[in-house]
């Protein structure tokens, strides 16, 4: 979690950051059938797909305009997320009124780690604080701005959470209790339409295994950029990237011997990139992805394409192969 640029540059990093097949398991060190999908998000990459290797199929595709924070769910679960799909950022003012905030200070501010790592929220431990928090929403799908708005998160128990907020103009907050549902990992809320949004925002924290979508990337350099890729389940699911490595040879003995990284961006974005010559993209076939599971199944998958058959981008073409002893 880093203090980080303003908002200026979305329109730039965006453009800059975001181109262009049924299991019979085999016996030994070999592999399953595979299987191709086109994991498509709109040209815009309006939407968050979630999708299921094991099911092979889009578990849920959802507007990433819909909601704001996402609360943990669990009973012992204190942590607030941002929508971090949208350029979006947070900063803790010294103000504990609402009434005291009055002008936009949203330089500086804070964004969540892209690692998923919840010790690492732009929000942070907000426990024993009363201050104000100004959010950022970040910006719509046509490049608007969503709005600025001042939070405080009031209280939270194994059920529920309570907050106070306002948009920047106004004064007088109102209060909302967010319910815990713990059957996903977030029960997330939309400050604009003062709703509980979380069952057409997310799928069920066991039904899923990766999310195609934008995220705000945080660079070596401090610098946040918004970039389309893949972001895994944040529950018991972990993966590898494996640069230069031959898809179809890679088998299951070779998947046992990796080391498996618990970040959710493990997957992440570069595996294409932006040609400004022709303002197209490519991907890397040759950068695999090994999956496992919450259920300890693995998968190999890569990406061959950007572009669906009608040369629409925003649409990356997977090859994915189940893994099996």
């Amino acid at each position: 979690m880093k203090k980080l640029a303003a908002l200026f540059f979305t329109g730039i990093l965006l453009t800059g950051c975001l181109k262009e097949e049924l299991p019979v398991k085999k016996p030994g060190n070999q592999m399953a059938g595979a299987f191709t999908e086109n994991l498509a998000i709109g040209s815009d990459y309006k939407n968050q797909l979630y999708y299921s290797l094991e099911n092979q199929e889009t578990v849920l595709l959802a507007n990433r305009e819909d909601w704001d924070l996402g609360f943990e769910a669990s009973a012992d679960g204190f942590r607030v997320i941002i929508n971090n799909g949208r350029f979006g950022g947070i900063k803790l003012l010294a103000a504990t009124s609402f009434a005291d905030v009055t002008t936009d200070n949203s330089s500086d501010l804070i964004y969540d780690a892209p690692s998923g790592n919840l010790d690492s929220t732009a929000i942070g431990d907000w426990r024993n604080k009363d201050n104000i928090y100004l959010f950022n929403l970040g910006n719509s799908i046509a490049g608007t701005s969503l709005g600025k708005y001042k939070l405080r998160i009031v209280s939270v128990t194994p059920t529920e959470y309570t907050i106070e907020y306002c948009k920047l103009n106004e004064t007088t907050p109102v209060q909302a209790t967010i319910t815990k549902e713990p059957a996903y990992s977030f029960s997330t809320f939309s400050l604009r339409t003062g709703q509980q949004v979380t069952a057409t925002t997310l799928p069920k924290k066991s039904t899923y295994d990766f999310c195609i979508r934008t995220y705000t990337h945080i660079f070596s350099d401090g610098m946040p950029y918004l970039v389309m890729g893949a972001v895994m389940n944040f529950e018991n699911t972990t993966a590898v990237k494996l640069y230069n490595t031959d898809f179809t040879s890679f088998t299951y003995s070779n998947a046992l011997s990796q080391e498996f990284k618990t970040n959710i961006d493990a997957i992440g974005y570069d595996w294409k990139t932006y040609n400004f010559d022709n303002s197209t993209y490519t991907v890397d076939p040759k950068t695999i992805f090994v999956l496992k599971t919450q259920n300890g199944r693995y998968f190999k998958f890569h990406f061959l394409d950007f572009y669906d058959e009608f040369g629409v981008k925003g649409a990356p073409k997977m090859e994915a192969i189940e893994l099996v002893e």
